[in-house]
């Protein structure tokens, strides 16, 4: 099974939920156009006082993460803040974690909380009964998580699951195996 890459998660998630958003008022489910700009990022980066992997500035310029929820991780918080307000507030609230450990909440979904590890891009996940330091590395960078969720969403219901997971678990090189068969 080949993985879909961004333009096909894209499109996907298009043509899902384009229909719907007309229909029933829902919104945040594609990858819509930033409205962020890069000098966004440098005053973000100067708020945390650390700079982020080029990945996530990159995906975060490109698409509205203020409002996207995929696969029910829910990065923003409905356009109420920007996307990186919502973070500096979401990590304000959780000792810094980003200051002391050098991980940045980036999204949530019951139960788990994601982070990214602003030392080396790495993504990785822990529930409320875990402790930061065992925190599970679920992605090598933010691409990859991306692509993976993207995956996941769009692929979760055809009939080769295990190829599907094998594939994403290449994809991610991920230690934790059972992570990506929960969010199927």
């Amino acid at each position: 099974m080949k993985l879909l890459d961004v333009s096909e998660i894209k499109n996907g998630l298009d043509e899902l939920f384009i229909p719907l958003e007309a229909e029933m008022d829902m919104f945040g489910y594609r990858l819509l156009p930033s409205y962020l700009k890069t000098q966004d990022i440098i005053n973000f980066e100067a708020s945390v006082l650390m700079d982020i992997p080029s990945d996530f500035s990159r995906w975060i310029l490109e698409y509205d993460f203020s409002d996207l929820s995929i696969c029910n991780v829910q990065f923003g918080c409905n356009h109420q803040l920007s996307y990186l307000q919502h973070l500096i507030n979401l990590n304000d609230g959780n000792n810094n974690c980003y200051k002391e450990h050098h991980k940045l909440i980036i999204a949530v979904t019951d139960p788990y909380t994601f982070f990214l590890d602003l030392s080396n891009g790495i993504i990785s996940t822990l529930t409320s009964d875990m402790n930061i330091d065992d925190a599970q590395v679920i992605a090598q960078n933010f691409n990859q998580f991306m692509i993976a969720l993207g995956n996941v969403f769009l692929l979760r219901k055809t009939e080769n699951h295990k190829n599907l997971l094998a594939e994403i678990n290449q994809l991610t090189n991920t230690q934790d195996q059972e992570f990506w068969s929960t969010m199927m």
